[in-house]
């Protein structure tokens, strides 16, 4: 379970990350709270400059007014009205000098009760302290004409002095008035600019909040996709895992009763050389049972339990070495081709399992095309950076060297789609199809570390592409080196042959006998001890089941082990899920042999392992 366990990890991370989208709404609320902020500071501020602008603009009014009002009282007075004196034409002027005194350094108005501030800015000042010393002029000019009496009446020379200085008065009034309205344009006009620039905000506001919005949407839609490949990947994997729990717990006993079909059969062909018509017997019996042994590989394939000796390779040398046979394979109708990316980079597999990919996918390919068409097989590379494509499966960050099977053929319905890596699924049950062929390919795929898109529309082709991580090294020109020229070794070799199994342990037995082998045959563990304290002569070989009852093969050895340090182990086993590995057979003088194997196989293994070179069985 630990691929299951790692997806659902993965899920879980995925699921719990908040895509970088969520941000948006937070900004756009922190934004609109400071807009609004400042639009209320700036309606108010503006307001408040209108109202002291209205406000100053009546309190110099009522000053002129009050002036030309004194002016009037005194003409009255000097023009022999008795009932007008100087209190009342004192009054106006007092009341002009507080006037302008209100606007200079503000407060509140009586009786009005209205509010001014003071005036700031240099000129205006300037201004209304020059109205300020006329009115003082004006005013004891009008107490000194007042008390002068009729020598100060109209048309006198102090009657002229008096109207210029009243008419200068109200030229400066106007001139102040003026200034305040200039002031009041240039504050009208900054409170537009500010109204400008917040609307300008406003709208990159939104535009920004827009494309936030637009950008979360598109990573919620994109966390979607990638949640529901992860689920179904989490899905198709439990399956997997179920089926290959199965194959895993069946591939032991169906190993062990095929290797004692093809041992009693080795034994038949080994015992009777001179009888040809055994021997074609025997070799279509060893042939059945190694269609079977294959047929438990591809179920191990797509359970990822298979055995796997992986090594950097190029998937271009492996599509040219496998062009002649996928000629043969797909017929005359189907025409192949290849495109390759002469830079592609290389992967660490096994290159039977890549072999094996390619064919699955071909003969899936031709299944398609009964009629004939064409197949074109690529390879090329991919540096996968974060974001995914909604229509590639969910690659982790990195390189990538991709092996693609196109074809013309009548595609796939969307209702399959979901469906064709699933074990013993097909819908060419008439064609002979078992259904294991896709899951077989996904399943290496999975073992490897990689991925796998399918496209395809009914009646469009099939575009089958597989994503294997890029291994930095290079890969070799040389293939593994294969000991074409070793030749089995007959014996005398003292064997004790430890197998639980019954009928795989008398085939073995009969099987080394054949091969000139003296054996001590046992079924576990305690009887192999017993056997190895009393042996006379020594022994010079253990063959051992791994996974046995009470002590496995690898305990039973380290106990043999404490007497005799040398003696040369072969260790055997129907179980394919990389056994060496998990029950750490790395001791030394000691090898691995899978079953079902052949007396060749055999022979050569117990040479290496005892160092004799003689001639033997061919």
């Amino acid at each position: 379970m630990r691929l299951s366990n790692l997806n659902r990890e993965a899920l879980r991370k995925k699921i719990k990350k908040p895509p970088l989208g969520y941000r948006t709404p937070a900004a756009l609320l922190l934004l609109g709270i400071l807009s609004t902020v400042l639009l209320l500071w700036t309606s108010h501020t503006s307001e408040h400059e209108a109202i002291q602008d209205l406000t100053t603009d009546d309190a110099i009014r009522q000053l002129e007014i009050a002036v030309a009002t004194s002016h009037l009282w005194l003409e009255e007075a000097l023009s022999g009205d008795p009932s007008i004196d100087i209190t009342e034409i004192r009054r106006d002027l007092d009341r002009s000098v507080e006037l302008v005194l209100l606007v200079l350094q503000g407060g509140t108005a009586s009786p009005g009760g209205y509010t001014l501030e003071p005036l700031r800015e240099p000129e205006l000042r300037r201004q209304a302290e020059e109205v300020r010393a006329r009115l003082v002029e004006l005013t004891d000019f009008s107490i000194g004409r007042y008390s002068r009496g009729g020598v100060a009446g109209v048309g006198t020379e102090m009657d002229q002095n008096f109207d210029e200085k009243f008419l200068y008065l109200l030229r400066l009034s106007d001139g102040l008035r003026q200034g305040l309205a200039e002031r009041s344009a240039r504050l009208q006009a900054r409170s537009r600019r500010r109204l400008s620039m917040l609307m300008t905000a406003w709208i990159v506001l939104v535009t920004a909040a827009s494309a936030g919005l637009f950008n979360q949407e598109r990573r919620r839609r994109q966390a979607e996709i990638t949640l529901r490949q992860r689920e179904a990947e989490l899905h198709q994997a439990q399956k997997m895992e179920a089926v290959g729990r199965l194959a895993g717990g069946i591939a032991h006993d169906i190993n062990n009763y095929l290797g004692a079909i093809r041992g009693y059969c080795e034994v038949a062909a080994l015992k009777n050389p001179g009888n040809p018509a055994l021997a074609r017997q025997m070799d279509a019996a060893m042939q059945t049972a190694t269609e079977a042994s294959n047929l438990i590989r591809q179920l191990l394939a797509f359970s990822r339990k298979q055995p796997v000796a992986p090594r950097v390779v190029n998937l271009n040398r492996i599509v040219a070495k496998m062009e002649g046979m996928a000629r043969q394979l797909l017929g005359d109708d189907v025409i192949l081709s290849s495109e390759q990316d002469p830079e592609v980079w290389s992967v660490e597999v096994d290159p039977s399992q890549t072999e094996q990919i390619l064919l699955n996918l071909l003969v899936n390919s031709r299944d398609a095309m009964p009629t004939g068409g064409e197949i074109v097989v690529k390879t090329r590379n991919l540096e996968q950076g974060p974001e995914q494509d909604g229509g590639k499966p969910v690659l982790a960050p990195g390189r990538y060297a991709v092996l693609s099977v196109v074809d013309t053929g009548h595609g796939i319905p969307p209702e399959f789609r979901e469906k064709i890596f699933e074990p013993f699924f097909t819908t060419k049950a008439d064609m002979g199809s078992s259904g294991v062929g896709l899951a077989t390919v996904y399943g290496i795929v999975r073992q490897n570390g990689g991925s796998i898109s399918v496209a395809s529309e009914p009646g469009k082709g099939t575009t089958i592409e597989i994503f294997l991580p890029a291994h930095d090294r290079q890969a070799s020109d040389a293939e593994p080196r294969v000991d074409a020229d070793g030749r089995p070794f007959t014996g005398p070799v003292k064997v004790l042959l430890v197998e639980d199994n019954d009928y795989m342990r008398a085939a073995t037995g009969d099987l080394l006998k054949a091969l000139g082998h003296d054996v001590l045959v046992t079924a576990d563990a305690r009887e192999a001890l017993e056997i190895v304290a009393g042996s006379e002569p020594p022994l010079d070989l253990l063959v051992t089941d791994v996974v046995m009852p009470g002590l496995s093969g690898p305990e039973l050895l380290s106990r043999i082990r404490e007497k005799r340090r040398s003696l040369p182990c072969l260790f055997i086993s129907g179980y394919s899920d990389n056994v060496v590995l998990r029950y750490g057979l790395d001791q030394e003088h000691a090898d691995f042999l899978q079953k079902p194997f052949t007396a060749r196989n055999l022979a050569l293994k117990i040479g290496e392992l005892v160092n004799v070179q003689e001639p033997g069985v061919s």
